[in-house]
């Protein structure tokens, strides 16, 4: 195995460091993560232990809210089939353009999930400190079936109770970008409006 120029003139400690180098990076990672809990002065009940950490947490306990508005729609169909389509936006905090290649997200209010869907997107492109909407799709499963999730219509907003988003950073137009998985994503109340379909004359009701 090749070595680094000029090893050798280090402390043994340093080379095996050097050559084996996660062990280290991962005490350092949680070394930083600790400090910047206490410097934030994060109650401890929000800030999770290194190794049950997940990149939605740490947008968490930024308060980056990426998701939102959301807009449901319902055809006669999902009456019988519980398949809705929907869109969102999503907003990029980041100094440099990200695309998103996938999401899949279960969503819900009062602690029940009402809705999954798992979605590939081409093209998903948000600008630095821009917000992009989704485009509207398919493919939403209504879990509880779609008479038992009309009580939710009046409520307004949903929770994203676990979000996971492929997402590449550093694209430009929407190619190349270094890969990075968001897993785990929560948030809160995001306004939801609601297009509901009431027959085959394609008139609409839409909540506000």
């Amino acid at each position: 195995m090749s070595t680094m120029p000029g090893l050798a003139l280090l402390p043994r400690a340093y080379q095996d460091m050097l050559q084996s180098p996660l062990p280290f990076l991962y005490s350092l990672l949680a070394a930083l993560w600790a400090a910047l809990a206490r410097y934030l002065q994060f109650p401890a009940e929000r800030v999770p232990a290194l190794h049950d950490l997940q990149t939605g947490d740490i947008l968490g306990l930024m308060d980056w809210r990426l998701i939102g508005p959301i807009r449901v729609v319902v055809t006669p169909k999902a009456l019988t089939n519980g398949i809705v389509e929907t869109s969102f936006d999503l907003y990029n905090p980041l100094p440099f353009e990200i695309s998103i290649d996938h999401v899949t997200t279960y969503a819900g209010v009062n602690d029940s999930i009402y809705a999954q869907f798992s979605q590939p997107f081409s093209g998903f492109v948000v600008p630095p400190h821009s917000t992009v909407n989704s485009g509207t799709f398919g493919g939403v499963k209504l879990v509880q079936g779609a008479i038992n999730t009309l009580p939710i219509v009046n409520a307004g907003s949903l929770d994203i109770y676990k979000a996971d988003i492929r997402v590449r950073l550093w694209t430009r137009n929407g190619k190349m970008g270094l890969p990075l998985p968001l897993n785990g994503v929560r948030q809160g109340g995001i306004q939801t409006k609601y297009d509901i379909n009431l027959g085959p004359s394609g008139s609409f009701i839409t909540s506000e």
